[in-house]
């Protein structure tokens, strides 16, 4: 779980640029991406994995270079958090086979080293150096700091909306104690603000997970403990609680989930939101069929804030694998989330496919609040008259549909192309009590990538990536050349460039973005990696009354390690 640290804390800072970008459109592709890059980090931060791994998947499509990288990386810990282990260790392994070289590999490998552990004890322990005693605790250490820093220069006005240090740790404890077996896992991080701001507001320290974990054997009978997250059981986020498991057999298994709600893993625990639920799961002998259902409620300020009932479900074949997720809300009577997906392979080829209809964000009562400066349902509900409180957070929410088909085909042993086409469309919220409502909102988008690999070297690789983004606001057409050279045993080198055409419709503008970037990494050992980058960004946009043009300069440099 270090990587979801990282990446929370990143986007953190990572805001300050995006506040400045929103205003003068300085960064395209984070527009382009915004209604998937901004979907899959809230619903990682909420812990909806489900709704992350499509967001993820839409991405991974779309993406390329490092945020292709991102794409990958997040996705498989969403899996893995998800509980879906095996695709988890697929996409770990494709990431490790495509970016074997770089700072996020140390962590890739840490958590794949972690799954093929739980899948066959016995193996990992015999791979272990170190165990001579089986009754040792099995330690597991990620640390990583990086520096990273950009300037930005704004017709003439210079600033630097980054300019810190970003430290994460991830530490797991494991031992068995005769028929009891224990876990412990704390997650943390910390960022260094040198930019003098004071932006973070309290959000310099994070921990994402710290939980003691239990399971004994002789009673078949688990305990969980701490802040964590939960998949399958309809919990919608991060909280602070405990997870009382029963297995009666190696096919089911009963849960009784309780605690509080969290927005975010930088939040302390929120006693104004209680929940409680009861979940199950059922996998049959050949394990190729999967089923959960679940039942939970939850509050907020003494109101009924959510009543859940759904079920999620997963079908294997050979070549293809299918799931499907219906959660309902009893208390709203609205129907949250309907997705189904399906994974096939066709020879050479592998289809991926899904559709989701659901609430955006899910409906509950606490969606009332978006808009208002009140931050109490207690307090809302009695500065409001003749509306109900479940009437204004309807109001509040949009509805949304998502369709992706993706295409990924090897022609050769060395050429391999993939193509996705991917359709949203957000309903209209309505406007009540002076707050306006949300227009409707649509987007297609398309890529297309060439990768061939050894052309500079053994395990080098080239690709090149054509992207188009239409909304209803304009277009953005794009091109990007990713490369990894080695240069001997330890060394690596990414050269990387990027550039963007967007078409405002309302304005007739056209903005033109260019962003290349270098990448040296050091491996050192199995345990070690040092990484610099350094980046410059071009933008210009001819506009009516003034022309804009930003440049900047973008440097990161660290080190990760693991023990």
């Amino acid at each position: 779980m270090c990587i979801r640290a990282m990446c929370l804390i990143v986007w953190t800072l990572m805001g300050v640029a995006v506040t400045v970008a929103q205003g003068a459109e300085l960064s395209p592709e984070k527009l382009q991406l915004a209604p998937l890059a901004v979907q899959a980090r809230n619903a990682f931060e909420k812990e909806d994995y489900q709704l992350a791994i499509g967001l993820y998947t839409k991405l991974l499509g779309q993406a390329a270079g490092r945020e292709r990288q991102q794409a990958l990386e997040m996705l498989g810990v969403s899996r893995e958090l998800n509980r879906q282990l095996a695709h988890a260790k697929n996409h770990y392994i494709v990431y490790l086979q495509e970016y074997p070289d770089t700072e996020g590999a140390l962590r890739v490998e840490q958590r794949l080293a972690g799954l093929l552990a739980i899948q066959n004890p016995r193996t990992a322990a015999r791979n272990r150096v170190t165990r001579k005693n089986p009754d040792d605790w099995k330690l597991n250490t990620y640390f990583s700091q990086f520096y990273q820093r950009q300037s930005l220069k704004i017709n003439g006005d210079s600033s630097v909306p980054i300019d810190g240090i970003f430290s994460n740790l991830n530490m797991m404890a494991a031992k068995k104690t005769g028929a009891l077996e224990n876990e412990f896992r704390v997650t943390a991080s910390y960022i260094a603000d040198f930019t003098g701001l004071n932006r973070l507001n309290g959000r310099e320290y994070q921990v994402s997970s710290a939980y003691w974990q239990g399971f004994l054997r002789s009673l078949r009978t688990g305990l969980k403990v701490g802040r964590q997250s939960r998949r399958g059981s309809g919990v919608p986020g991060r909280f602070d609680g405990a997870v009382l498991s029963y297995k009666p057999s190696a096919t089911m298994s009963f849960d009784l989930t309780g605690g509080y709600l969290i927005d975010s893993s930088f939040n302390s625990p929120d006693t104004n939101r209680p929940f409680v639920g009861v979940s199950g799961e059922y996998v049959n002998q050949s394990g190729n069929i999967t089923i959960e259902p679940f039942l939970m409620q939850q509050y907020v300020d003494g109101i009924l804030d959510r009543r859940a009932l759904g079920v999620q479900a997963e079908l294997r074949f050979d070549q293809a694998v299918l799931y499907t997720l219906v959660d309902y809300d009893i208390h709203h009577s609205a129907l949250n989330n309907a997705t189904l997906m399906g994974n096939f392979r066709i020879g050479e080829m592998r289809v991926s496919t899904s559709f989701a209809h659901r609430k955006s964000p899910y409906l509950t009562t606490r969606n009332a609040l978006i808009g208002q400066l009140s931050v109490d349902l207690s307090e809302l509900e009695e500065a409001i008259l003749d509306i109900k409180l479940k009437d204004l957070a309807d109001d509040r929410t949009a509805t949304s549909n998502t369709a992706r088909v993706s295409l990924t085909s090897n022609v050769s042993e060395h050429w391999l192309i993939s193509t996705e086409v991917a359709a949203s469309s957000f309903s209209k919220t309505e406007s009540s009590i002076d707050i306006v409502g949300l227009d409707s909102y649509k987007s297609i988008y398309s890529s297309f990538q060439i990768r061939t690999t050894d052309i500079f070297g053994a395990a080098s690789y080239t690709a090149l990536t054509l992207r188009r983004a239409d909304t209803d606001s304009g277009s953005t057409s794009s091109l990007f050349l990713d490369n990894r050279i080695n240069m001997g045993k330890h060394w690596r080198v990414y050269p990387r460039v990027r550039l963007d055409l967007r078409d405002f419709d309302e304005s007739d503008d056209k903005q033109w973005t260019m962003n290349p970037s270098i990448r040296l990494d050091y491996k050192h050992g199995q345990r070690f990696r040092f990484q610099a980058e350094a980046g410059y960004t071009w933008v210009t946009r001819g506009m009516v009354n003034q022309d804009l043009d930003i440049s900047g300069v973008f440097f990161r440099l660290g080190y990760s390690a693991s023990f």
